[in-house]
């Protein structure tokens, strides 16, 4: 745990200068060194984060498997990688480089306060760690949204198409072009009372198909099913809650945000995408929640969070709203490492912690 905390710690201290409007130049070089940092977590792990075996057993033999094993955009990175080195260390560099470049440089141009956001990042994705075909496909996305706000409808859909070659789920992210326009306060409203109303009624009308079918896809399909339904009630009200505290007061103000930073709106229309899909679907398919989150929620939490500081005016206003924000990410990244904290923790590299034992699965 020691080495994603000195990480987090670091993070949260170039947070504070950027509320004090560290120079240009000197950004650039914080947001370089985040980059180096992450690389080098993400590229000298060993058996770290989830699906090491699958994908670390998948590059050893790339070259025998079959195309289709995994999206055809994976396997040729794989493959590619593979002429040169059959090392695993040296795919993770590399991957982690390929990976955190779109990242970084999407948060560098994107974000309101790109080292705030990077700190929101770490936090909230350092759970995902291992998961790669889903950050490439993820990093791609996230670098596609500058031709939503250019209007650039074919770079768009060339990024998005790339992402599914990674991961297939990446197609979902086709709809957000589309979510670039002003929409209504009571489409809002109406939408999230039918979702509201629809959400007791998913998994009753699911199960019954599920248990119509054969064994081994039953199987797997329950999977995405939660069987325990007795508090999914109250589960749905505190998860809707906590995102209904940051979009309600940035949607409120959003009028005076986006004359200077325009691409809000399209950012609260993607995430109260996330929330429409996250009442409709949680405790019922959780599949659909988690991927929906990941691309409409997660991915633009991270960016609409250092919003809040546009309004508030004074440095003390500034440095309590960070408190609470540094406390928030705090508690992100006890809960993204704690849902499988045995693939996590302690850290496994090369170079730390490399005589320890861990069971994987």
């Amino acid at each position: 745990m020691a080495i994603y905390l000195t990480i987090f710690v670091l993070l949260v201290v170039f947070g504070f200068l950027e509320i004090f409007k560290v120079k240009e130049n000197q950004k650039k070089l914080l947001i370089f060194a985040i980059f180096v940092l992450l690389v080098l977590l993400d590229g000298l792990r060993w058996e770290t984060g989830t699906d090491w075996i699958l994908y670390r057993d998948y590059f050893l033999n790339s070259t025998k498997e079959k195309w289709m094993a995994f999206e055809p955009g994976y396997v040729l990175l794989n493959q590619v990688i593979h002429i040169f080195s059959n090392n695993y260390t040296v795919f993770l560099i590399l991957f982690a480089i390929l990976i955190y470049s779109l990242y970084l440089k999407s948060i560098a141009d994107i974000a309101l306060y790109p080292l705030i956001t990077s700190l929101l990042f770490f936090c909230a994705f350092i759970g995902y760690m291992g998961m790669n075909r889903q950050h490439v496909a993820l990093a791609i996305c996230l670098y596609s949204f500058r031709y939503i706000i250019s209007k650039e409808f074919w770079s768009f859909s060339l990024c998005v198409l790339l992402a599914a070659l990674f991961h297939r789920t990446a197609s979902i992210f086709f709809v957000v072009y589309f979510l670039n326009r002003s929409i209504p306060a009571h489409i809002f409203l109406l939408s999230l009372i039918v979702v509201y109303l629809l959400n007791p009624v998913i998994a009753s009308l699911v199960k019954p198909f599920v248990s119509a079918m054969p064994s081994t896809i039953a199987f797997k399909l329950n999977e995405y099913l939660k069987s325990d339904d007795s508090n999914s009630t109250l589960s749905t009200i505190v998860g809707t809650m906590k995102r209904a505290l940051i979009f309600l007061p940035l949607y409120y103000h959003k009028n005076k945000i986006k004359l200077k930073y325009p691409g809000i709106e399209l950012m609260l229309n993607i995430y109260f995408l996330s929330l429409l899909i996250y009442v409709l679907f949680n405790n019922s398919i959780q599949v659909f929640v988690s991927r929906g989150n990941l691309y409409f929620g997660t991915l633009f939490e991270i960016f609409l969070i250092p919003y809040f500081f546009v309004l508030v005016k004074n440095n003390y206003s500034q440095v309590i709203l960070y408190f609470f924000i540094v406390i928030f990410s705090l508690m992100t990244l006890i809960k993204s490492l704690s849902i499988l904290s045995s693939l996590f923790i302690p850290y496994k590299g090369i170079f730390i912690n490399s005589e320890f034992s861990r069971v994987l699965f």
